[in-house]
């Protein structure tokens, strides 16, 4: 299934001991609309930390790209990047 990305969501800190969540400076979820049904989506699973790093500091190379998902368990997964739209 193919995507269009949104926004970027920066990656919490999170645990009971931690009153205020602070941002770690990382992808946290990658916030997409589906190319064919128009549904928005959210893709937690399937990066690498390195790719959550480079995605989140180099986010607009990245701004409208398309990638490829899939669905585990009925949660939409991150496969790869494709080509610009």
């Amino acid at each position: 299934m193919k995507a269009k990305i949104v926004r970027f969501q920066e990656q919490l800190q999170a645990g009971e001991a931690v009153k205020v969540k602070r941002g770690l400076g990382t992808l946290g979820v990658l916030v997409v609309e589906d190319l064919r049904t128009g549904a928005i989506l959210e893709l937690q699973d399937g990066f690498l930390p390195a790719q959550r790093k480079d995605i989140w500091d180099h986010w607009p190379k990245f701004s409208k790209r398309v990638v490829e998902y899939k669905n585990v368990k009925k949660k939409p997964v991150f496969v790869r990047f494709l080509d610009l739209v």
